[in-house]
């Protein structure tokens, strides 16, 4: 792998890093705002049954109205077959003909209700199958910027070792008196005696 050059202008430029990102297009959203916005586009007439059908489908559907009419049946059941009043007796004609009429209405009604509650559990479903799009494709752009910055690191770490090494063939033999030096500090040190002493003439590292 080639070296990465440094941009000292504070120009972007992409040959600066390793792994250029590659941003997901999508941007998540709150679905509910999604729902109010499509809500909101509508005319409104269509947005005025949209909001009676809801209240109505979520108004039928709670387990308080269901405790309602079971009371009501059975009051009814048992009032006309042992109770003072007699005007509908069994099979209950009269309470099966009134039963019958709200749900002809209601039937659509729900149905439309249903739709509309199935239209934002869409919406949330979609928008979520794209965030977690979204979230797997950073992070496999997460894992492969690391995986290049591994074998960058691994790279100059092997150059780092071979300079080193390269080092030390050259300069890292003992001195003649056994200590550990270098050919240059040996210079120094007899460059630096040859003055102290005040000889004539101070010869080089080299001609002794």
């Amino acid at each position: 792998m080639s070296p990465v050059p440094l941009n000292l202008t504070g120009e972007s430029d992409a040959r600066t890093f390793l792994h250029p990102h590659n941003p997901h297009p999508h941007t998540p959203k709150n679905a509910n705002d999604l729902y109010r916005g499509e809500q909101r586009r509508v005319s409104l007439y269509k947005r005025l049954n949209n909001g009676a059908a809801l209240k109505m489908t979520y108004l039928f559907s709670t387990m308080e109205l269901f405790w309602l009419l079971i009371l009501f049946l059975a009051v009814w059941m048992v009032g006309n077959s042992i109770g003072p009043w007699r005007f509908d007796p069994m099979p209950f004609p009269l309470l099966l003909f009134l039963w019958n009429i709200p749900q002809l209405p209601l039937l659509p009604l729900l149905a439309i209700g249903q739709s509309l509650l199935g239209r934002k559990q869409e919406l949330m479903a979609q928008e979520s199958f794209e965030t977690t799009q979204k979230s797997f494709h950073d992070i496999e752009e997460i894992m492969t910027h690391l995986s290049k910055q591994d074998a960058e690191l691994l790279r100059q770490s092997h150059d780092i070792a071979a300079i080193l090494s390269h080092i030390e063939l050259l300069v890292g033999t003992p001195g003649e008196d056994g200590e550990e030096g270098t050919h240059l500090v040996r210079a120094h040190r007899r460059v630096s005696g040859g003055k102290k002493k005040g000889s004539k003439k101070i010869t080089s590292p080299l001609e002794n």
